[in-house]
């Protein structure tokens, strides 16, 4: 699977930041490296200190906010692998004045119990609708397989980068 050593991960920020850019206001991701016991998350940030999950960042929409986490375990010494990429984003609902997610991007190689679930695997889309709840549906934005995909943080990248760009132009003009 997607394994990087200690010193590509600030690499993998500017990658990040460069893939985000497309969506972020003024085309200006700022992602934070956050070191743990186990674990580095790189996060969508302007400097709060919150957890991960509820840190919120602005879009090129004004009602449209995002929250990206990318997790990676510390497997050996020095070497890490992708447990999560997670982009989600939100929309202000002035009637309700709370925010309600609309997409989520989700990657889980590892993802326990799913081992005969390729779609939860693989890099897939969640999508909500205030008819339908669709968000536990796995709308699999890449069916190259596993080993592409995963193959290097640099072959994961482009495919985050097209999703991104695909969020940009097919679904963040029709949000707000």
């Amino acid at each position: 699977m997607l394994e990087i050593n200690e010193s590509e991960i600030v690499k993998r920020r500017s990658r990040l930041e460069a893939v985000l850019n497309q969506i972020c206001r003024n085309s200006k991701a700022n992602v934070q490296i956050i070191n743990g016991n186990d674990c580095v998350e790189l996060v969508l940030t302007q400097g709060q200190t919150r957890a991960a999950s509820l840190l919120r960042y602005p879009s090129r929409k004004e009602s449209i906010y995002l929250n990206f986490v990318e997790r990676w375990s510390l497997v050996s010494a020095e070497k890490y692998n992708l447990i999560q990429s997670y982009l989600h984003i939100y929309e202000y609902n002035k009637i309700k004045d709370c925010e309600e997610e609309v997409i989520a991007y989700h990657c889980d190689p590892y993802i326990s119990g799913a081992e005969n679930n390729i779609y939860m695997k693989l890099p897939h889309m969640h999508f909500k609708d205030l008819r339908r709840d669709l968000s536990k549906a796995h709308i699999s934005v890449c069916l190259i397989g596993q080993a592409t995909v995963y193959k290097s943080p640099s072959d994961y990248s482009n495919e985050l980068a097209r999703v991104v760009r695909l969020i940009n132009v097919e679904l963040m003009s029709r949000l707000g």
